[in-house]
């Protein structure tokens, strides 16, 4: 066991608090949001003598600030579930969630929470007996009492680049450390399970050389900035200034260039870095004590409180301001949701979401509807702006997905595309039926459309990790429609790529040599209970398409067994090698897809049109004058009716 002398920066935050175990703050999972029916407001300044704190009264709480109330003991500091820091004329005190005062404004500095659950609450002049006045009626209420000033506990995660035995070509797990102590030298040992039970699977940390200081030794600067590192040793996210936790939310805040951005559990962006820091407080109770905010919120059930260019507003776990930060203040601790108003703090109840229309294909999964635009999309996101003026041949392109239909001959083409079949033969003089379909002419000259189209993005775990995936619809669709059809894009590039789900194992080898072999999908996979994905399809898909896709048995090959109910609702499947069958090429000459404007059949069914937009090779090579710069390869799509909502009935994705 190494011993560590505490780190200026930590000593100063921390001297105030109280003796904490290994696990100090109040990190747990926060309980389930309540809401008020009616506000609460304006406190009157309770005397200390007061028997209980008193409930506030109408009609809005003066307060000029309000916000989270920081537990110190770790590093960065958690949130108290259940109160608020509040301040007026400068001053600062402390309120229930449901705005009863407990502590009035006196103190300099937002009031804290110490590692032993007492108040942080430093009154300038304050004696002794004032002070056991004050506690004897915090906890003649039921409440914790105000911190007498023990000595500074502190804990911390980082990576020690120092670590014996540490592996230097590759992340090692086992120099993931955990530094904590009381007042004066800590000591450093490697993450506990209790310490991934207690603050999620993803811990914020920063890389350090351990350097000694006055016969001490402690770690020193952070090499990289922070970053995170998972509870299977893998590492992930921006390098940034500093990080906040993840817990078991799907976003978290990290600080770069003085600002935060969200960052979901993948390390990709899901904000842009535009938010301020919403509470804690750097140096609390050193030479440098300020007030303003050190830490931006992270995330308790599903939202966190947001300031940007002092506006406030609500985030929630999509990355979306489902209250745009336009109010003078805002604030939310897990449980209550206070907005301030021209009369002052309210509170107020959560913002319905977007989706509450028919149920959701995937119960697990986590879906949100972004904006729209009118781009070219590629890869889940807008790739440019669509030129109405560009020269863009339009061809049959076919595409693959569940069923959809590839017709064998002119007369289906004409069918599936809506173009005579005359006219079919004319611009391909060569083609013939039985012949090869994909790439015929339709149009010499093609305008591309300009419809709005909107990002659908799914949250679900696979492999065992959280994973996402966006896929543009029409605006056209409502919310249910755009899921269904995202669902099937996702499904569709997944069943093409790789038919079944991680992680997986082995159960039969392939009967005939480059046949499939026979597969079953574990826990941690997206589905492994046949009953679930099969429900899944259901909802994602009409017509004969889950049939067709869950029927067979076992005979060696992967055309015939689709997936398979094994023993016990076990999802098995076929599957060429290790999952490495099916990966596609990247296509250079792929620029982005687009959609047509759906059209409503006379039976409620709803038809597009999605065009797989490609640069014109030879145009490109130097062709005949007035070659068309780009080609448009046409597939089709249909939704289907059913009763309680659509169903993708035929798919042609972009090949």
């Amino acid at each position: 066991m190494k011993k560590y002398s505490v780190m200026a920066l930590l000593a100063a935050v921390l001297l105030a608090g109280c003796q904490a175990g290994p696990a100090a703050g109040t990190a747990a999972p926060t309980p389930a949001p309540t809401v008020a029916t009616t506000p609460t407001a304006a406190p009157t300044a309770a005397p200390i003598a007061t028997a209980t704190p008193v409930p506030t009264a109408t009609p809005g709480l003066p307060y000029d600030a309000l916000r989270p109330v920081a537990v110190h003991g770790i590093r960065p500091a958690t949130i108290a579930t259940g109160y608020f820091t509040v301040s007026q004329g400068g001053k600062w005190g402390l309120i229930r969630a449901d705005g009863t005062e407990l502590l009035p404004c006196r103190a300099d500095r937002p009031v804290a929470e110490c590692g032993n659950h007492h108040w942080v609450w430093p009154v300038a002049g304050m004696d002794w007996a004032e002070l056991d006045q004050y506690t004897a009626t915090l906890e003649g209420a039921g409440e914790n009492g105000v911190c007498p000033g023990h000595g500074g506990a502190y804990g911390y995660f980082f990576y020690d680049l120092d670590w014996p035995g540490r592996d230097i070509y590759a992340l090692d797990g086992n120099a993931l450390c955990a530094c904590r102590g009381m007042d004066g030298p800590g000591t450093i040992a490697q993450v506990t399970e209790q310490d991934w039970d207690t603050y999620g699977d993803l811990l914020p940390v920063f890389s350090a050389h351990e350097v000694e200081n006055n016969g001490t030794v402690e770690p020193g600067k952070p090499e990289d900035g922070y970053w995170y590192i998972s509870r299977n040793g893998s590492g992930m996210g921006p390098e940034a200034q500093n990080a906040n936790w993840f817990f078991d939310q799907p976003l978290a805040p990290v600080e770069q260039n003085g600002k935060w951005r969200y960052i979901d559990r993948n390390g990709g962006a899901a904000t842009e870095a535009v938010y301020d820091a919403t509470y804690s407080v750097k140096d609390s109770y050193g030479e440098n004590a300020s007030t303003a905010p050190d830490l931006a919120a992270y995330l308790q059930n599903g939202y966190a409180a947001v300031c940007r260019d002092g506006g406030w507003g609500l985030l929630n776990g999509e990355g979306t301001e489902t209250l745009p930060a336009h109010y003078a203040g805002a604030a939310w601790e897990g449980t209550t949701l206070w907005l301030k108003e021209a009369d002052g703090w309210h509170q107020s109840a959560l913002p319905s979401e977007q989706l509450s229309t028919p149920a959701q294909p995937d119960p697990q999964a986590r879906y949100t509807q972004h904006p729209a635009t009118a781009a070219l999309w590629r890869d889940g996101a807008a790739c440019g702006e669509i030129s109405q003026n560009c020269t863009v041949e339009l061809r049959y392109g076919g595409g693959t997905g569940p069923g959809n239909w590839q017709p064998e001959d002119l007369a289906g083409v004409a069918l599936y595309t809506g173009v005579e079949e005359e006219t079919l033969r004319a611009l391909n003089p060569g083609a013939r039926d039985g012949g090869e379909m994909q790439g015929l002419l339709l149009q010499q000259s093609y305008t591309l459309p300009q419809i709005a189209v909107r990002a659908v993005t799914i949250r679900y775990q696979e492999d065992g990790a959280p994973c996402t995936r966006s896929y543009p619809v029409p605006d056209a669709l409502d919310a249910q429609a755009g899921v269904a059809l995202a669902e099937a894009l996702d499904f569709s590039a997944h069943y093409e790529g790789a038919l079944g789900y991680r992680p997986a194992k082995q159960l039969a080898e392939s009967s005939t040599k480059g046949e499939a072999a026979l597969y079953q999908a574990l826990p941690g996979a997206r589905f492994s209970q046949f009953s679930k994905l099969r429900a899944y399809l259901n909802q994602v898909f009409g017509g004969s398409i889950t049939e067709e896709l869950t029927h067979g048995e076992w005979d060696g090959k992967w055309q015939q067994a689709g997936f398979l109910r094994g023993p016990e609702d076990a999802l098995e499947f076929g599957q060429f090698g290790q999952f490495g069958y099916g990966a596609r090429r990247a296509d250079p000459t792929y620029l982005g897809m687009l959609y047509t404007e759906p059209e409503i059949r006379p039976q409620g069914d709803i038809w597009l049109k999605i065009l797989s937009i490609h640069q014109n090779a030879g145009a490109a090579a130097g062709g005949q004058a007035g070659t068309p710069s780009y080609i448009a390869y046409m597939s089709r799509v249909q939704l289907c009716w059913t009763g309680d909502g659509y169903r993708v009935a035929q798919l042609g994705a972009p090949g």
